[in-house]
Formats: structure tokens, C-alpha cells, sequence
């Protein structure tokens, strides 16, 4: 092999191995999407979307909101939000902080008056999203 081979054989390697960090980097646009109310809650992404907006959520709100959407309709206690969210990585927090993490959910989820965070005294929250009765 020559000088010139060998340069050529390196070349391609850096090549193809940037080719495939770009490969890793892009996000892929698959289907992969909970339905929640007028927003498409792409989990995987940190991303809720709607026909026209696109809004980035933080790692605790997606964690936060996936919760909600497995629990739906039903009361998720403060204490189970502070334990998978933070607890779980060994950061301990007070109630106030999933009080928060709630309010930015209700503040990003503004457009869709049909989603609510109903605030239930002493336990924690309950997620709904209210149908609109369809006329005929």
C-alpha cells in the first residue's frame, strides 16, 4: 500500500464516521404520538405539537405529563410525581416543586381549553381532558 492508499483509507473511515454521528443526531419523524386533546405528545422527543406550533418540553414536564396521560381521569399524588421524578434519581424536593412542574405543564398546554390539571386538596392532581359534545 502506498502513501496516497493509505491517506484514502483514512479518509473514508473520518468520512463515513461523521456520516454516521449525523445519522444518530437526527431526530427521526416517526408516528410514535399520544393524542392529548388538539396536542400530538411526542414523549420521545420532549415535544407536544399541533398544527401550527411546536413546543419543547422540559425532561421533568415530559416525565410529569406521561404520568398524567397513563393516570388519566384519575388522581396522581404528589408523592408518586416526587418520587419518579426526582426521587428516583436521588434528589430530594418538597411538594411545592411538583407544583410548579404542574403550573409550566398548564401554561404550555394553554391553547386546548378542553386540558385541565385539577387541583385535588391534599393528594395531589387529576388530568382531563373534557369532549366537546359533537351536534348533529
Amino acid at each position: 500500500m502506498t502513501g496516497n492508499d493509505s491517506l484514502s483509507v483514512v479518509g473514508f473511515y473520518v468520512k463515513n464516521k461523521f456520516r454516521k454521528e449525523e445519522a444518530k443526531v437526527s431526530i427521526p419523524d416517526n408516528n410514535d404520538y399520544l393524542q392529548l386533546g388538539s396536542f400530538r405528545f411526542y414523549a420521545d422527543n420532549n415535544v407536544l405539537k399541533t398544527e401550527d406550533k411546536s413546543i419543547t418540553l422540559s425532561e421533568k414536564e415530559t416525565k410529569a405529563l406521561k404520568i398524567f396521560a397513563e393516570n388519566i381521569y384519575q388522581v396522581v399524588e404528589r408523592e408518586k410525581l416526587m418520587k419518579e421524578i426526582w426521587e428516583d434519581k436521588g434528589l430530594v424536593v418538597i411538594s411545592r416543586n411538583v407544583d410548579v412542574l404542574v403550573s409550566k405543564l398548564r401554561k404550555k398546554l394553554t391553547d386546548d381549553h378542553s386540558i385541565k390539571f385539577i387541583n385535588v386538596p391534599g393528594r395531589g392532581y387529576k388530568f382531563i381532558i373534557e369532549s366537546i359534545p359533537v351536534k348533529n
